[in-house]
């Protein structure tokens, strides 16, 4: 999961004030089998697709859909619901303009052993950038005249000589 991501998540889950709420990262901690509630961000499938937004100082080249779920745990289906529509609101107001919401699958209940699951994925849009290879920067601190000595014809050409 890159930086851009990580900071997206963060921010939204500041923005999710639900009593209890604990967020984990990573598919092993679905594994753990939590109280809920909870939810789990989860990388999965990201896409490469055609650049979108580029600044001028640094233009995409292509824009990867960094692919996301969120497995939202709640005590009840109505607090489920809940806890996906504010990570839903919570990621809208992070950032909506990236924001790629591909939707929501409750698994069957026998295969979910404590509350409710529901797992929204989406996508984050982050611009692949333009490689920039670094400029070096030299400051001539003195200039030496080294015309003296010059030999015409000898093919090496010193300051005056034509």
């Amino acid at each position: 999961m890159t930086a851009r991501v990580a900071q997206i998540l963060a921010d939204a889950q500041a923005r999710v004030s639900i009593t209890g709420l604990v967020w984990t990262i990573g598919a092993r901690s679905i594994a753990q089998n939590s109280a809920p509630p909870r939810v789990v961000w989860i990388p999965t499938r990201d896409q490469i697709g055609p650049k979108e937004v580029a600044s001028r100082a640094n233009p995409s080249i292509y824009t990867r859909l960094a692919g996301v779920q969120a497995h939202c745990w709640g005590a009840s289906l109505e607090a489920t619901e809940t806890i996906v529509h504010a990570v839903i609101a919570a990621l809208y107001a992070t950032a909506h303009g990236s924001l790629r919401v591909a939707g929501v699958e409750w698994p069957a209940p026998e295969t979910v052993t404590r509350g409710e699951l529901a797992i929204l994925s989406f996508a984050l849009a982050i611009p692949v950038l333009k490689l920039t290879t670094p400029t070096q920067t030299t400051n001539i601190t003195s200039v030496a005249d080294e015309s003296t000595g010059a030999v015409a014809g000898d093919g090496i050409l010193v300051s005056g000589e034509t």
